[in-house]
């Protein structure tokens, strides 16, 4: 039935007469804590992370890398960085001018944003309308 726990698979022939005729199984049910869960959890994340980062390395070793003259150059090794987080990153470096976005796992490059205020000026402004809760 669903929503039940199989413990016991029992065998009793069609001439069951007393409790020698009946045999069972005993069938084994894991119980996980909610410890259990949380270690197979960050196994699991682990494992992802792994295999992301492999198929970046296979891609890379895909690339054809040339030089000036058009020959093919040897890949003697590689990094790759999923940019998932800054953890490969040396952001203490004076060079480093990157920002990362782990929501699209991409690299872009360093901003400054700055805010500044505006202030209307109704004598200089003939054709401009202003609206919504500043325009006074």
């Amino acid at each position: 039935p669903t929503n039940s726990l199989e413990l016991y698979r029992v065998k009793m022939g069609a001439n069951t007469l007393n409790g020698k005729d009946v045999s069972y199984d005993l069938i084994e049910a894991k119980g996980f804590t909610m410890k259990d869960i949380g270690k197979i959890e960050k196994r699991v994340e682990r494992i992802e992370e792994l295999h992301s980062l492999s198929i970046l390395e296979l891609d890379t070793n895909k690339l054809s890398v040339t030089d000036s003259a058009g020959n093919e150059r040897v890949k003697v090794g590689f990094v790759v960085d999923n940019f998932k987080d800054q953890s490969q990153s040396d952001i203490s470096s004076s060079q480093y001018h990157a920002s990362v976005d782990p929501k699209d796992h991409s690299l872009h490059p360093s901003y400054y944003e700055n805010n500044i205020g505006m202030v209307f000026d109704s004598d200089d402004a003939e054709t401009t309308i202003v609206t919504g809760s500043n325009g006074r």
